[in-house]
């Protein structure tokens, strides 16, 4: 029969019980799964039924679906506290707390969207550029070798010739 164990001041060797914490004690002949002890000590937390049923539902497939899942929805609040400012509410009232949130989240849906769906203009003008960069870069860096690499030579900044 399991009883809950209270404190013997007299032995220095057992530890107060904290709040939340129940300890149990089965004598020998009660308990059959101590043969060589003389009895059985249990500690149990107040809160070890949750644990167990989270640790239950952990090992189900489901569980590993919402942790996908997971991921990207915190990214998705982590963009919204860093990259967009709302690590804080301006707003106090529920109401307007609600209204801005909302409107940050509208921003970074629209966000989303133009990476999904670009303009096409914007998307050959960016196309220009980076060709138009590409060739400044290949002649800066043409003319850096060049600079650098004549020795004896005349080393002025005058353009190179385009060829």
């Amino acid at each position: 029969m399991l009883k809950q164990f209270r404190r013997n001041y007299s032995d220095p060797n057992r530890k107060p019980i904290c709040k939340g914490i129940a300890k149990y004690q089965a004598l020998k002949h009660t308990c059959q799964c101590c043969p060589k002890a003389d009895a059985r000590k249990i500690t149990r937390e107040e809160h070890e039924d949750a644990r167990q049923v989270a640790r239950d539902i952990a090992k189900t497939k489901q569980y590993e679906i919402s942790m996908r899942l997971r991921k990207k929805v915190e990214m998705l609040f982590a963009h919204l506290k860093r990259i967009l400012g709302l690590g804080r509410l301006r707003l106090r009232a529920p109401c307007a707390a609600n209204d801005e949130f909302l409107l940050a989240a509208t921003a970074q849906n629209l966000h989303i969207l133009a990476k999904i769906f670009p303009a096409p203009q914007q998307k050959e003008k960016a196309l220009q550029e980076r060709r138009l960069r590409d060739v400044q870069t290949v002649t800066f860096c043409t003319y850096n070798m060049l600079f650098f690499h004549i020795i004896g030579g005349n080393r002025t900044f005058a353009a190179l010739p385009q060829e």
